[in-house]
């Protein structure tokens, strides 16, 4: 494929990552000053668990949707596949909520430290809301690649998640009503979303025969993978809040902020490859593997720009917060990792042998678990985050070494085994030396001359790409 036709077309995507990154910088400037640690924690923790309900809920027929777009099954239109995917979502969140309501206490107290039905109440209402925004209207535009409509449903999305919730500041800043003014945004955004494609959600589906069997099959199997990487995803911050408290959440999760810089950098990106990749693995097998060494020489430019404006980024981060900085870095490789994941695993998928990323995947989440549990009383929050940078390294060589065996999309082993050492060597250098900003800069430099080194032929290739982009 030629770069620059899939350079344009993956910035396509990218106007409503870098609005919402705007809004984001904008906001956590005002939340932790508006919020102690331990409120900025408590919704963290909700917005968290809502992930994971959302996962749960799923059933994995969002991932049945895009995988099956461009085969639908036999005598399906793509809107039957749409509905008839978001109606089983409907009823898992349903039995989901039911469960969630019945236990109420033991979740309340769990997540919050507090019996509270209302705040469980809002985490079903939250999300069934994000479940249809993230999960189905948005990649029904996302599949299309209809970039207007995708990048007008996110950016209202997430303005709303941000700014409601500050809202709360001018009543109360008890734990039910910030959690009100978080979801009451997205839901009335729910609402009217719902309304807008009613024609399309409301239509009968045909007969449910053997030729959906197959969206099923994927669908459901693909499940447990979903649940692994978002409980994963979840699992730090419970543990800190069953270990220590949410005021040390507050700390950690205040990390995010470097996390959301990445989705702005990535997620364009990220929107149209795995359409691109179910769309074009068969042809497109060489321009893949320069693809993963672009991302590599990418994740290294990114990690080292963060540590060098660290000093910056944190002038936007609350006085209470800036603990987070000696340990953000190792936070955020479990983020990159997962981006560079997208192009060595994609095999897995490909060969439709999901169980076995499901079986990584819980590997890594046991290795996360026993290990965070047994540092932090030791080494706090920093040993999490070490913990966390550990498991995912586990579960990236793992899925790429089952993803390589069935789709071949690294080009040398070799030269990713250095960029995973380089990736590490840069979050590890920031722990070292975080009172010596000469000594930093000096090991970022060592450690780019190497990466430029190794990976010289493509840091020329995306330089001639970058050249003709501006030059236009």
């Amino acid at each position: 494929m030629n770069t620059n036709k899939f350079v344009h077309a993956v910035l396509r995507f990218y106007i409503a990552p870098i609005v919402n990154f705007i809004v984001g910088i904008s906001t956590i400037y005002i939340t932790t000053r508006m919020f102690t640690p331990e409120e900025y924690g408590q919704i963290n923790v909700f917005n968290a668990a809502a992930n994971v309900f959302m996962i749960f809920a799923c059933f994995g027929f969002d991932q049945g949707f895009i995988r099956f777009f461009h085969e639908t099954p036999t005598g399906w239109s793509l809107k039957e596949l749409y509905r008839f995917c978001l109606r089983v979502v409907f009823v898992g969140w349903g039995i989901c909520s039911v469960i969630l309501l019945l236990f109420y206490k033991q979740i309340s107290i769990l997540l919050f430290h507090q019996e509270n039905f209302y705040a469980i109440f809002l985490l079903c209402v939250f999300s069934m809301s994000i479940i249809f925004l993230n999960r189905f209207a948005n990649n029904y535009y996302r599949v299309q690649e209809n970039a207007k409509y995708y990048t007008i449903q996110q950016i209202i999305t997430n303005t709303l998640m941000k700014m409601t919730v500050m809202m709360s500041i001018l009543f109360s800043l008890e734990l039910s009503n910030i959690l009100f003014f978080n979801t009451i945004g997205v839901f009335a955004f729910f609402l009217i979303l719902l309304i807008t494609q009613r024609n399309i959600i409301i239509k009968n589906i045909p007969c449910l025969d053997h030729r959906i069997l197959s969206v099923a099959k994927f669908s459901v199997t693909t499940w447990p993978t979903s649940v692994m990487f978002m409980l994963a995803t979840f699992i730090t911050p419970l543990l800190i809040t069953m270990r220590m408290d949410s005021y040390d959440v507050g700390i950690y999760t205040s990390t995010n902020v470097f996390s959301s810089v990445i989705g702005v950098l990535t997620s364009g990106f990220l929107t149209y490859w795995s359409v691109f990749i179910y769309k074009n693995y068969k042809k497109e097998q060489d321009f893949i593997k320069k693809v993963h060494n672009y991302i590599i020489i990418s994740i290294l430019i990114i990690l080292s720009g963060m540590i060098i404006l660290q000093h910056v980024a944190y002038l936007f981060i609350g006085e209470q917060f800036q603990s987070g900085r000696y340990f953000f870095t190792l936070v955020i490789v479990d983020t990159l990792l997962m981006f560079l994941g997208e192009s060595t695993q994609y095999g897995i998928a490909i060969s439709k042998k999901v169980y076995q990323s499901t079986l990584i995947f819980a590997i890594a989440l046991v290795l996360k678990i026993v290990g965070t549990w047994v540092v932090l009383p030791i080494a706090g929050l920093l040993g999490a985050a070490v913990v966390a940078a550990i498991a995912a390294t586990v579960r990236f060589v793992l899925l790429s070494w089952r993803g390589q065996k069935y789709y071949q999309s690294i080009e040398s082993v070799r030269k990713t085994f250095v960029g995973i050492i380089l990736i590490w060597m840069l979050a590890l250098s920031n722990c070292v030396f975080i009172d010596d900003y000469i000594k930093e800069c000096l090991a970022v430099s060592i450690i780019l001359s190497i990466a430029l080194a190794v990976y010289y032929s493509n840091f020329k290739d995306m330089t001639i790409v970058i050249k003709r982009k501006l030059l236009k």
